[in-house]
């Protein structure tokens, strides 16, 4: 998709994406790649993590994760001001969604892929956009952080029977009656 990604490779065929060429300039939809040829006949490796801060203060729109992604790091996407569609593609399988992953993005809807296990703190804070949150079938949920929907605009959510922690605030100052 013209993106130049910068990667750190953590096994021999697996690797973590610390960010792209572009930087703060890169904008528009996004639609990460779930694995990537070194050289014109090399290795294969798969993008299994989005590291910390890979996409901070871009100007992207929307992000596809593929579902080779276990893990969105720390503020991955951290004031992406422009983001209003997140999609965890195929059957997904990623397991944590890191502290501040997305906040002040977008985001207007969001479902929760089954796979994720831990929601971190402050991960979807300030998204003012955001009504909808929904968690797929066969959550595997049982930590969602502190802070982590604080100031969105959602209205109402069905908790999964998975969840065992629920961190502080982390549904205060939204639209829940």
């Amino acid at each position: 998709n013209g993106v130049t990604y910068i990667y750190t490779l953590l096994t021999t065929n697996t690797a973590r994406i610390t960010g792209t060429i572009h930087g703060a300039s890169l904008s528009g939809n996004l639609i990460i790649p779930s694995e990537y040829q070194i050289g014109g006949a090399g290795s294969v490796i798969s993008f299994t993590e989005i590291g910390d801060s890979a996409f901070a203060n871009t100007s992207i729109t929307s992000v596809t994760i593929p579902d080779s992604v276990t893990t969105i790091g720390i503020q991955s996407f951290f004031y992406c001001l422009s983001l209003t569609t997140l999609t965890f593609d195929g059957t997904s399988q990623c397991t944590s969604i890191g502290s501040s992953a997305f906040v002040n993005s977008k985001i207007i809807t969001l479902t929760i892929p089954a796979s994720v296990t831990t929601i971190g703190n402050g991960a979807f804070q300030n998204i003012s956009d955001l009504t909808t949150v929904a968690f797929a079938t066969g959550s595997q949920c049982t930590n969602i952080g502190w802070s982590s929907f604080n100031g969105t605009s959602i209205t109402s959510i069905s908790i999964p029977s998975s969840v065992t922690t629920i961190g502080n605030y982390a549904f205060q100052d939204t639209h829940l009656t």
